[in-house]
């Protein structure tokens, strides 16, 4: 009982992650796109590496929410 509460709030908590991670690499895409199209490169680079770093933490946070969800007993 205590284990499955602890895992439910993992999972919610994985879900909160995923949401804003998943924002902030939208937003990075959408500027990365901007970027490459006005040529500059220096921009290009930065959101080049911030939507790898959140694209990273997007699939973290999934993979402790399928985590969670696959421990719990029913």
């Amino acid at each position: 009982m205590k284990r499955n509460f602890v895992l439910s709030v993992i999972f919610v908590y994985a879900i909160v992650l995923s949401v804003i991670f998943g924002i902030f690499t939208l937003t990075d895409n959408y500027h990365l796109s901007h970027a490459v199209n006005v040529k500059d490169l220096d921009r290009e680079l930065a959101h080049r590496i911030n939507v790898l770093a959140d694209g990273t933490w997007f699939m973290l946070a999934n993979i402790l929410g399928v985590c969670s969800l696959g421990f719990m007993k029913g």
